[in-house]
């Protein structure tokens, strides 16, 4: 894969890997092959009712709220990536967002509130991961396809002996553009 979109998929994957493994870490594990099952964060205790500790320092609720936080920040964050990549002058469109407008992109896979029930919150959890599983198996389907088609294309070459400064001679801007993102 060309050195440039290596870089865009392996970021990629790092944050996706981190929103997957926290959300694995809140929803819980099986055992499997050999690795002990992880006993799920989000119960009576830290959701719900208990979603109310979330004020108590060192809480388990306290942390639960924090992961909760940080998986709705980058979906947020994922939309705007998605909309400025859709958007031919790479804007999202949305000018300065509201605190409002941001919570309404943070919720459109699921609603993560940790005042939600845990029979209602776990689901919802486990929605987001199945978009985030899903999502990174196509990025990088497609960002391999993308490598294909580049390093095919006459002109498109990486520069011999494999050096790393460059995708096939592009930019960042213009592989991004190239990948539509």
């Amino acid at each position: 894969m060309l050195p440039k979109l290596r870089m865009m998929v392996s970021a990629n994957n790092e944050s996706k890997t981190a929103v997957l493994s926290t959300i694995d870490e809140l929803i819980g594990k099986p055992a499997k092959d050999g690795v002990p099952a992880v006993r799920p964060k989000v119960d009576e205790t830290t959701a719900g009712f208990g979603g109310l500790l979330q004020w108590m320092p060192r809480s388990d609720a306290r942390k639960v709220a924090g992961d909760i936080e940080m998986i709705k920040s980058n979906i947020g964050l994922d939309k705007l990536a998605e909309m400025r990549a859709m958007a031919a002058n790479g804007a999202s469109g949305l000018g300065q967002l509201a605190i409002r407008e941001l919570d309404a992109l943070m919720s459109q896979i699921a609603t993560l509130d940790q005042l939600q029930d845990p029979k209602d919150l776990i689901p919802n959890i486990q929605k987001v991961r199945d978009r985030y599983e899903s999502a990174t198996k196509r990025f990088n389907e497609f960002a391999e396809d993308e490598a294909k088609r580049m390093s095919s294309t006459p002109g498109n070459r990486a520069p011999s002996g494999g050096g790393a400064d460059g995708a096939a001679g592009l930019s960042d801007e213009d592989l991004k553009k190239e990948l539509g993102l």
